[in-house]
């Protein structure tokens, strides 16, 4: 196997790759969501990354661990910009007693003066 990295074990497989930044991977996920319900899916957004990234990786272009963190960080952008929702609650809505979007009328929200 030819050697993926200046100073890499020659024989790392992907899976070790992308073992070895997945603490990277768990960092840039709370840094674009703290709630918990979305940090799983987040990492594994970034873990499908790193492999993509794996795969392109040219070594002669520079170390690994850079080239994915450039691919991890998009693909959780993506993620949280097409699928979490546009409408955010506000401290406001909340105090009203909205939970969800889909209960948002427009009786509820004032017109701008």
């Amino acid at each position: 196997m030819e050697d993926r990295q200046k100073g890499m074990d020659p024989t790392m497989t992907e899976l070790e790759a992308i073992t070895s930044i997945e603490p990277m991977i768990k960092v840039l996920a709370r840094r674009h969501n703290n709630s918990p319900d979305v940090q799983e899916d987040l990492r594994q957004e970034g873990r499908l990354a790193a492999v993509i990234a794996w795969r392109r990786h040219d070594p002669a272009k520079g170390k690994f661990s850079t080239y994915a963190y450039a691919y991890v960080n998009w693909a959780m952008t993506d993620y949280v910009r097409y699928t979490l929702p546009m409408i955010r609650i506000t401290r406001k809505g909340l105090d009203k007693g909205l939970r969800s979007p889909d209960i948002i009328t427009l009786a509820d929200w004032r017109t701008p003066r």
